[in-house]
């Protein structure tokens, strides 16, 4: 039994308990998805949508995702539902930079992307009470993440 899983709390975990939590985290997205589109005959306020460049370097990627997460913390504390939003289109494209350095090979950037779409989600929806747990794990998960780049 290979004892590799780097996530904070759950270090030195089995295999099937890493699918466990990537499931958990699939199932906690496909719960907040679905509000977050309107049903037939209802029309919905869509959220804005952004663009962000994928950085090309591993340090790059390491320097925007630490501008986007620092800018997340800030905007909850202040209430700044669409500046999360915003942000996480900035975290997510960091994301897919330090997944292109890792060679897509770590199942921690695979976490990664998950917690961000639960931030993603809930920030369109300005679910405090999803956001306010969903954003330390995320920064946490970041954070284990970027240890790997060796930077």
């Amino acid at each position: 039994m290979i004892l590799n899983f780097r996530t904070p709390g759950t270090a030195g975990l089995p295999s099937v308990w890493r699918r466990t939590v990537i499931a958990a985290l699939l199932i906690t997205v496909s719960i907040i998805a679905p509000a977050t589109y309107a049903s037939a005959g209802e029309t919905a306020q869509r959220a804005d949508h952004y663009e962000a460049k994928i950085p090309e370097s591993k340090m790059d990627a390491a320097i925007m995702a630490r501008e986007a997460m620092a800018s997340i913390v800030s905007a909850f504390d202040a209430g700044d539902f669409e500046l999360i939003h915003k942000q996480t289109y900035k975290l997510e494209a960091a994301a897919k930079g330090i997944a292109r350095a890792l060679e897509d090979d770590s199942e921690e950037a695979e976490v990664l992307a998950y917690r961000i779409e639960i931030v993603h989600l809930a920030s369109e929806l300005g679910d405090g009470a999803v956001l306010k747990p969903a954003i330390p794990g995320l920064n946490e998960t970041l954070n284990s993440v970027l240890s790997e780049l060796d930077l």
